[in-house]
């Protein structure tokens, strides 16, 4: 089936610029919440703080080694332990994760919004720098246009599942593949790539860590022209419809 197709780190502050437009569910948003905001500044700070960790060190680093190592990202919580995995509320109500990849050389971010008001909204981001607005996939809510993209990120958490339950760990998206765990897109068997670039205008990344004991999914559609359109979800098995932030 074919298909057409930064250095100074910067202290953690919790007022941003408002505004932007963010879309889920076919859903815009003309302003944001405080919380939202401070997401988004987060992320920022997240992003800034691997590069200048990367600069520093040769490689980019776990949230562990930001946050208690070289100090970062200024926060005034108490280390826990495998913070890198399961992350933690570097300000309340703010969830961090961060995972990069075995070789260090790439990383995704995801931050979590847990005030209830905001429902569900999250930011993520990977070392490309570009930060999307990301909300929750309701029940009945696929959109009809991304159906296939959305369809295929469930498979994925579904091979994921299925790996984990016969081999003890996570694994990539070509390890998935290889296994014969993801082998349709939208109605019809395909033959996928390597990541990233799987099929035409599909970018497909599933990031897992050295030990394998987590993911974070990203499935980037540029099949219509000027409209962008991602999906993303992790080893929660939530899943979430998102843009580039504007």
């Amino acid at each position: 089936m074919n298909r057409t197709s930064i250095g100074t780190v910067v202290t953690l502050g919790l007022i941003f610029t408002m505004g932007g437009l963010a879309r889920g569910q076919q859903r815009v948003t003309t302003h944001r919440s405080a919380k939202q905001s401070s997401t988004i500044g987060l992320m920022r700070s997240l992003n800034t703080a691997e590069y200048v960790y990367r600069r520093n060190f040769g490689h980019f680093a776990s949230l562990d080694d930001l946050l208690y190592e070289v100090n970062y990202i200024h926060h005034s919580k108490p280390r826990v332990q495998d913070v890198a995995d399961d992350g933690t509320d570097i300000v309340p109500e703010l969830q961090a994760v961060v995972v990069f990849s075995p070789d260090k050389d790439s990383y995704a971010l995801a931050v979590y919004d847990k005030d209830k008001d905001d429902r569900g909204y999250a930011a993520f981001s990977d070392q490309k720098g570009v930060i999307y607005d990301g909300w929750p996939l309701q029940s009945g809510g696929d959109n009809a246009a991304h159906t296939a993209d959305i369809n295929l990120v469930r498979t994925i958490n579904t091979a994921e599942v299925t790996y984990k339950w016969k081999y003890g760990r996570f694994a990539d998206f070509d390890t998935l593949n290889a296994a014969g765990l993801i082998k349709r897109y939208g109605n019809a068997e395909v033959t996928f790539a390597k990541s990233p670039a799987v099929l035409p205008n599909l970018q497909v990344v599933v990031l897992i860590p050295a030990i394998q004991d987590t993911y974070l999914i990203a499935v980037h559609d540029d099949s219509v022209h000027g409209a962008p359109y991602s999906v993303f979800s992790g080893a929660s098995g939530i899943i979430y419809l998102a843009e580039p932030l504007h």
